[in-house]
Formats: structure tokens, C-alpha cells, sequence
């Protein structure tokens, strides 16, 4: 298993986003300005259950992606 880069990651969000009839999304990059993130991304919902489906959808991802990386360096660590 390979880290995305930076673009793959927003695309992913992005695509997410927009399945999810996001509306008004922009990205921001942001990585000269911070050390904190390289891209900031915005989304406007209809409703507040709408934005807060937005937002447990990106979680779940980043959930997802932090649990594919220690299973990859757990599986590196078994197999060394």
C-alpha cells in the first residue's frame, strides 16, 4: 500500500464532497502560509444535518486512512 500524495488526498475529499451535493467548494493552498496543513478545503451545505453529514464523511476518511497506515506499519514490522 502507497501514502497518497497531498492532490490525491484532496481530489478524494473533494470528489467526496461533491457526491455528497456539497455546494460553493474551494481550495485553498495554504502550505507557505502554515506548517499546519498544505491545502484548506471549504464546502457550504443546505442544512445543518447536510453540513454535518459533510463532516462525518470526511472524518470517516481520515479514520480510515489512519487505520490503513498502521495496519501498513504494523504489517512492515511483522514482515521485516
Amino acid at each position: 500500500m502507497t501514502e497518497m500524495t497531498d492532490i490525491e488526498i484532496v481530489k478524494k475529499i473533494v470528489t467526496t464532497l461533491d457526491n455528497k451535493k456539497a455546494g460553493n467548494i474551494r481550495i485553498l493552498k495554504i502550505g507557505d502560509l502554515t506548517i499546519l496543513a498544505n491545502y484548506f478545503i471549504i464546502a457550504e451545505g443546505t442544512s445543518t444535518t447536510q453540513v454535518k453529514a459533510l463532516a462525518d464523511e470526511v472524518s470517516t476518511m481520515k479514520a480510515d486512512k489512519t487505520r490503513a497506515s498502521r495496519k501498513q506499519r504494523l504489517d512492515e514490522i511483522i514482515n521485516q
